[in-house]
């Protein structure tokens, strides 16, 4: 069970309050369930599924987990998203998404199944010749997916748990920094290369007249693959933005959410909202990397021991 990061401290936490604490077995591929019992109510937490939050109502789910169904109510309601445009392998034949794929003019692209996998599947196109290999190949396997200009802003990751914002924190590149003295290829040495997305480091390269062989300037950052972690250079959990997370409260009220994730580039003024453009939403979002990487032991905890107090009402 301690594959999935949060479970461990909701076990330790609701034992903490007095709660009833068991693993039952449940099958598949993690055999154990976490049972807490308390106060005539009942949670079942699980790795690798849902159920973090059990306030998270099951068509928010559904809704948060289609990139495109979501980019669609989102729009619907009034907020900024990346421009995007979708592709129903369902809808069109194969040769109406050839003439529609050929229509893309501005690169490079990103191509994203529609249900998202923490970055898996989705692939630069940094030509039409490339956009439409992949999409005959994700017509093939009858996926759905979705078209995006590559966007360079800054990210953030807006964590908001039964109507409260917890963290904020920005999420950037993997990259390398340079030293002055370095070439790229030497700075790139230690990582291991399944890291290295070499399409988007070439393309990086390309647009900033760069070939590996540069030596880079001192604290020079060069990213190397488009899954954007957690970055070191804003993390607040507690003094959070009150534009923010009035921001967010707002976008949960309107999703009919208490609970949820939001990856959002956000302008340098934070309370310009006009200004915010949704990258996706997440409806059981993950926060024990926060004690791993962040070293917010403390958050992680009060984090489970309030969703535990508000589901089992306690004091």
């Amino acid at each position: 069970m301690n594959k999935t990061q949060h479970i461990p401290t909701y076990k330790k936490v609701a034992k903490r309050l007095g709660l009833s604490v068991k693993e039952l077995k449940k099958g598949g591929d993690f055999s154990k369930a976490l049972y807490i019992r308390g106060n005539g109510r009942i949670l079942l937490l699980a790795p690798r599924e849902t159920g973090f939050y059990p306030d998270t109502h099951r068509w928010f789910t559904v809704l948060a987990n289609s990139k495109i169904l979501s980019q669609q109510v989102l729009k619907d309601l009034g907020y900024n998203i990346i421009a995007s445009r979708y592709f129903d392998t369902d809808q069109t034949t194969r040769t109406q998404l050839i003439t529609d794929l050929k229509k893309v003019s501005q690169f490079p692209v990103v191509v994203k199944p529609e249900v998202g996998n923490k970055g898996r599947g989705i692939v630069i196109a940094t030509n039409t010749r490339e956009l439409l290999g992949y999409g005959k190949e994700l017509f093939s396997q009858k996926r759905h997916f979705m078209v995006q200009k590559l966007t360079f802003g800054t990210e953030y990751r807006v964590l908001m748990i039964n109507k409260k914002v917890y963290v904020v924190h920005a999420k950037e590149f993997p990259h390398v920094t340079g030293d002055g003295t370095h070439s790229l290829d030497q700075l790139l040495k230690p990582i291991a290369n399944e890291t290295i997305n070499n399409q988007f480091l070439t393309l990086y390269l390309e647009e900033n007249d760069l070939t590996r062989d540069s030596v880079i300037e001192h604290n020079k950052k060069i990213p190397y693959n488009f899954t954007r972690k957690g970055s070191f250079s804003y993390y607040e959990s507690t003094r959070i933005p009150q534009s923010v997370a009035k921001w967010a409260i707002q976008l949960g009220e309107q999703l009919c959410s208490t609970t949820i994730g939001i990856d959002v580039f956000i302008p340098d003024d934070f309370t310009d909202h006009a200004q915010y453009k949704i990258i996706e939403i997440n409806a059981s979002p993950g926060f024990g990397y926060l004690r791993d990487r962040y070293k917010d032991a403390a958050l992680v905890e009060q984090i489970c021991e309030d969703v535990l107090r508000a589901h089992f009402h306690l004091s």
